[in-house]
């Protein structure tokens, strides 16, 4: 038998601020999205989603729903993923974004606007009793269908026909708005819906390129290929092979240049042209999957656009001279280079006084065709300032300065040129309101959930915290459920 020995050193587990959910399907390509991971981590914690992101994530910002941009490349889904990773201690959260391929594609055009998902998908979990949650591929843009069960994504409520952001009572696999349940039961599908064979091909790549660990791929690898194949494809005709891609000319000679990130839907373009997964495109030498009988066409197109017509130098500069000498003519500089048959771009490098003078002059136009006729209204600001100032001297101030504005018929953004120690001691005072509003709000609710845990042990209840959430009527946040732990162990510390 061994005794403790009270001076011995014994090491205490870590400890985490929120609990340590695990990320479902972390290294899978149906990994959960950082989306639903916050919504699960706020039903396991008994508290509303926005209450979690108030009290945890977002404390000094008023937020009414979860941001769309959630799961992207962006410094938002950083922010999150960094605090989440510290309050949870989960070291994996990273991945239930695409921000570890932030230096391989672009930012924009990852996420959807709209919530997708598989109701076939829900309703196989519920059964099989499994939690529910959305995988990161259906937050995708590209994403359109399940290819597990062969049918398109839905992105409407079957009840309430709405697409509503994630707010207040979100949960996974039910309706943001209503609360209905959103699985179904499998239903035959008629042959006039099947699925088109490229749009399947599509997700196939889109899974495998989840699959791929970014770190492995290597630099400039997709600059590489469009350099080796518009040499083996088009005879070094980069602007034929953009558009038989479908990409634009100028952005596709940015991507060869290497100046500029591709976009997703670009990646998995160019594996469907090329009949390839996204692991060729970044690990295959391209002189193994390019096959030129297949792509004939495109050189013979490249031959024949190669007969176009030039332009010399002095020949551009006087049409671009013309133009703006001419004060009815407010061409863009797209339409321009279509006519001179030359690049925008080419045009910008060798005349940017000319190019950036036509720029300003069609934006002069524009604007001047936007302005409002009429006069413009007089604002008497030393009557407001006095206003403003017998405000200031009456009390507190309970209106934001833009509420003043609109109640005083002035633009607030004004008062902050006109009179800049006014507009300051205005902010300053509403700014110290609403922290006295804060704290007075806290203080009645926790005094009501005091009171609350006395009524229920004069009644011989138990005070548990769902039952005091029932009576006050709310979800308790983080401080809160503080106040009630203090006031149930102080009532018992009362009656012992």
């Amino acid at each position: 038998m061994e005794w403790y020995d009270q001076e011995e050193d014994i090491p205490t587990p870590p400890r985490s601020r929120l609990y340590n959910l695990p990320l479902i399907g972390n290294g899978t390509t149906y990994v959960e999205s950082l989306r639903s991971y916050i919504l699960r981590l706020a039903e396991a914690h008994g508290m509303s989603v926005l209450d979690l992101i108030r009290n945890e994530i977002q404390p000094s910002t008023v937020i009414k729903m979860i941001p769309r941009k959630l799961g992207g490349i962006n410094q938002i889904t950083a922010a999150y993923v960094d605090i989440l990773e510290k309050a949870t201690t989960n070291p994996f959260l990273h991945l239930s974004s695409l921000l570890p391929w932030a230096n391989k594609i672009a930012s924009s055009q990852i996420s959807r606007q709209t919530r997708a998902w598989c109701p076939l998908c829900f309703q196989s979990w519920k059964d099989n009793n499994q939690t529910i949650y959305e995988p990161l591929i259906w937050q995708l843009t590209p994403s359109s269908i399940c290819l597990r069960h062969q049918i398109p994504l839905e992105s409407t409520c079957p009840i309430c026909k709405s697409s509503s952001d994630a707010k207040s009572k979100a949960m996974n696999g039910h309706c943001w708005k209503c609360g209905t349940w959103l699985g179904r039961p499998p239903q035959p599908i008629p042959r006039t819906q099947a699925l088109d064979l490229a749009v399947v091909e599509m997700h196939q790549n889109l899974e495998q390129f989840l699959s791929i660990q970014p770190g492995s791929v290597p630099e400039n690898s997709l600059r590489n290929t469009i350099e080796h194949v518009s040499k083996l494809l088009t005879k070094g005709n980069k602007a034929e092979l953009a558009r038989r891609l479908g990409i634009r000319v100028g952005r596709f000679a940015s991507l060869s240049e290497g100046t500029t990130l591709p976009h997703l839907m670009e990646l998995l373009k160019i594996c469907q042209l090329f009949n390839i997964n996204p692991e060729d495109l970044f690990f295959t030498p391209c002189e193994k999957w390019v096959n030129t009988q297949d792509f004939k066409e495109i050189a013979v197109a490249s031959e024949e656009s190669g007969q176009r017509r030039y332009v010399s130098k002095d020949e551009a500069r006087r049409y671009l001279e013309s133009i703006v000498n001419d004060k009815n003519n407010f061409l863009s500089l797209t339409q321009i280079s279509k006519n001179l048959g030359v690049h925008s771009i080419t045009l910008k490098k060798n005349f940017p006084e000319l190019t950036t003078i036509i720029t300003q002059k069609r934006l002069y136009r524009i604007h001047k065709a936007k302005k409002p006729k009429g006069k413009r209204r007089k604002i008497n600001w030393p009557q407001i300032a006095e206003e403003l100032v017998q405000m200031l001297n009456d009390g507190d101030i309970t209106e934001s300065v833009r509420a003043i504005g609109t109640r005083l018929n002035f633009p607030f953004p004004g008062l902050m040129r006109e009179y800049p120690q006014i507009h300051e001691e205005i902010t300053k005072r509403y700014a110290l309101y609403r922290e006295k509003e804060r704290k007075r709000l806290f203080d009645e609710k926790a005094n009501n959930i005091r009171k609350t845990v006395m009524e229920l042990r004069s009644q011989n209840l138990q005070p548990t915290l769902k039952l005091v959430q029932e009576r006050v009527g709310q979800t308790l946040s983080i401080d809160l459920i503080k106040v009630w732990r203090r006031a149930v162990q102080t009532d018992l510390n009362e009656n012992f």
